[in-house]
């Protein structure tokens, strides 16, 4: 058992821009972690999230979610799909990519999206 930890900045890309923002986005993000989390005061924090996606709570989100984390480990980019349970997400560490750091966006982005497609295709 993990916990997901999500905190704003959520980012939305449109179909139409994702394939030439999407890695670069990625790269933002993780500059962004590593921080030290606040406590929240509310509960409601991923209440962004769910309005940007369209959705009304954690479970319709996550019905209709593909999940991948990106991590860097070893001075790797580590791209683990997330696979649904019903009740959360676990990390298919049969299906992770080792891309490396100095890899083209172009190739970390395709993967990236390969990961997330294949989870609505098996």
């Amino acid at each position: 058992m993990g916990v997901l930890v999500a905190i704003p900045p959520f980012v939305r890309l449109v179909a139409e821009e994702k394939t030439e923002k999407v890695w670069n986005t990625v790269t933002e993000l993780l500059q962004l972690s590593g921080r030290r989390i606040p406590h929240p005061d509310r509960w409601d924090q991923l209440d962004p999230l769910f309005h940007l996606a369209g959705c009304k709570n954690w479970r319709a989100f996550a019905r209709s979610a593909s999940f991948c984390t990106v991590d860097v480990v070893g001075g790797r980019y580590v791209l683990t799909p997330g696979v649904w349970d019903g009740k959360g997400y676990a990390g298919d560490q049969a299906r992770a990519v080792e891309l490396a750091l100095d890899e083209s966006h172009a190739v970390c982005a395709e993967a990236l999206l390969r990961l997330l497609a294949s989870n609505f295709t098996g």
